[in-house]
């Protein structure tokens, strides 16, 4: 039996995201279920400091789960890991590490880093734990000899290898995940993203997707109800892509009286489907638009239905169901006028109550084809490297974290995106102004009716 610790790197700002680690709890599921002792550390909701557990647990293994923005901590989390035990090995994975950004953390930090693990982490992890040759796991980049070795890539994820997870490796009552004021568990039924939107990370984990058996998701259920929660949040990238296992997961939801909401995607909110999602007690449904411009997102290789857009809205709303859309601003090819386009159709979703959600700039990520671009068109340098210190402090007049570059095109630069941030801001107090009137005694809504008229020049 090993002793594995597993975790998060700091946040470079507070963070209020409320979801669970689920990508921990399932690498702890699978060590746990051989035998091995887990401990996993989120530092949202942990105030002792990750040296604290290096001490009470005395881990043989540390791994870390890395996002872009975190890759400088998880640097340093690994320098102290190794002053406090040189013989503890260091595994980093997550969204973070490709091929290359890989090698980049190995040049610098290679005393300091034993193994990187590229995609989906489980079997990598469980191998790496249980002892087995590095060279024969696939999806691992290390040093040996001074030399950078690379094995195997192995990017297609199979049923058999989804496995429930088990979320007492965390306490629960420390998260606020919810669905319709609900407190709530996330639940995946599938791994994988079929699509290639140039600046999403997903793309780079897997090259299918995999279903999990619908009986496996069921237990999975079951354990969610046993713990208390009548509410899940399906964390799917795209809920419903095999309607078999969709129709029979949804109706164990409705048999056992939880609601719930999911992700999708455009093309596959049929209305079949959709009044399938309500009469199983679906709350709401999210989906990324990104842009109302079709050459902005033939650009960003996101092809999407846009004829069936008002169709799907309509129906939504019709079956009281809350629509959730996300957009993004500033992409390869688009116009300052593209741009307020997509902005003035947020305007109008947010007087209809669908509630946009807008990220005015386009992160660079690793092994994204928005990286290539940006390299190709010189906003990075073509020899970049994710490993070096890396601080853009203009990124934080738009809200992003300076750790991680932008995508800066001619056509909209920084204050552009600060121009853009500004209007898409205007509809947000807007809507956050008659929310709080409808609100209000009608005594004193006439006169603040008047006045939030004069103040944003515009019509109710």
């Amino acid at each position: 039996m090993k002793r594995v610790l597993l975790g998060i790197p700091q946040y470079n700002v507070p963070s209020h995201r409320e979801d669970h680690p689920m990508g921990l709890i399932f690498l702890g599921s699978v060590l746990k279920n051989k035998g091995h002792k887990v401990l996993i550390y989120d530092p949202r909701i942990c105030r002792k400091p990750f040296a604290y557990f290096m001490q009470a647990f005395r881990p043989h293994y540390v791994g870390l789960s890395v996002m872009t923005d975190l890759r400088k901590n998880a640097f340093q989390i690994c320098k102290e890991v190794k002053a406090f035990d040189n013989g503890i090995k260091i595994i980093l994975g997550g969204s973070h590490f490709t091929p290359l950004s890989a090698r980049h953390a190995l040049e610098v930090y290679g005393d300091y880093i034993d193994f990187c693990v590229l995609g989906y982490g489980e079997k990598a992890l469980s191998r790496i734990v249980d002892g087995e040759d590095s060279k024969t796991i696939p999806n691992l980049v290390f040093r040996e000899q001074g030399e950078i070795v690379e094995t195997n890539s192995e990017k297609v994820v199979r049923s058999e290898e989804i496995i429930m997870p088990d979320y007492s490796l965390v306490n629960l009552k420390k998260y606020r995940l919810r669905v319709q004021y609900e407190q709530s568990l996330p639940l995946f039924t599938s791994r994988g993203c079929p699509h290639s939107c140039i600046f999403c990370s997903a793309g780079t984990f897997s090259r299918n997707v995999a279903f999990a058996p619908a009986e496996m998701v069921m237990e999975t259920i079951d354990q969610i109800y046993s713990l208390g929660y009548r509410a899940i949040f399906i964390q799917d990238d795209t809920f419903g892509l095999h309607k078999k296992n969709s129709y029979a997961i949804l109706e164990y939801l409705s048999k056992k009286g939880i609601k719930y909401s999911v992700k999708s995607r455009l093309e596959i909110l049929k209305d079949d489907f959709m009044f399938a999602l309500k009469e199983t007690g679906c709350y709401g449904i999210k989906f990324g638009l990104e842009s109302i411009v079709p050459h902005v997102l033939e650009n960003i290789n996101k092809c999407l239905p846009l004829d069936r857009l008002e169709n799907v809205l309509q129906i939504g709303q019709r079956l009281g169901l809350k629509i959730g859309v996300y957009l993004l601003i500033g992409n390869p090819g688009e116009s300052y006028e593209d741009a307020m386009a997509t902005i003035r159709y947020a305007g109008s979703l947010f007087e209809r109550g669908i509630e946009p959600f807008a990220a005015i700039g386009c992160y660079i990520f690793p092994g994204t084809r928005l990286e290539k671009i940006s390299k190709e068109e010189g906003v990075i340098n073509k020899n970049f490297s994710w490993a070096n210190e890396f601080c853009e402090v203009r990124n934080s007049l738009i809200g992003y974290d300076p750790v991680v570059p932008i995508y800066i095109s001619k056509d909209i630069g920084y204050q552009e995106l600060l121009s853009l941030r500004s209007e898409f801001a205007k509809y947000t107090q807007k809507q956050i102004a008659w929310g709080i009137m409808r609100l209000l005694p009608n005594v004193v809504v006439n006169p603040l009716r008047s006045l939030y008229h004069r103040w944003f020049k515009s019509d109710f």
